[in-house]
């Protein structure tokens, strides 16, 4: 019996490249850099804002809360922690490669 020749697919299908290790990096450097360093991309995202609003009430001992129309709000765009969620297209391109 001849031992079984394997061919360079077999073996480079569970090792990954220089490139597609670093393209989740790269492309959520890229993504938020341009988004917080480019002054008209971060004036339109930071004009953009989420906030819940509360009507006025009164409790049964007369104490009462002013309406809000905007409680806080947040910036998501321009948020540090919701570009983190900007790295999902980073993870469909591992899942579609298989990596």
């Amino acid at each position: 019996m001849e031992p079984s020749s394997t061919t360079d697919q077999d073996e480079d299908s569970g090792v990954m490249s220089v490139f597609q290790a670093f393209f989740p990096y790269a492309a959520m450097t890229f993504i938020t850099l341009s988004v917080l360093m480019i002054s008209p991309l971060n004036a339109f995202f930071g004009s953009l804002s989420i906030g819940p609003s509360f009507p006025g009430s009164v409790t049964g001992l007369g104490v009462s809360n002013a309406p809000v129309d905007v409680y806080a709000p947040i910036r998501p765009f321009t948020h540090a922690s919701f570009l983190l969620y900007l790295h999902l297209p980073d993870i469909c391109f591992i899942e579609k490669n298989h990596l």
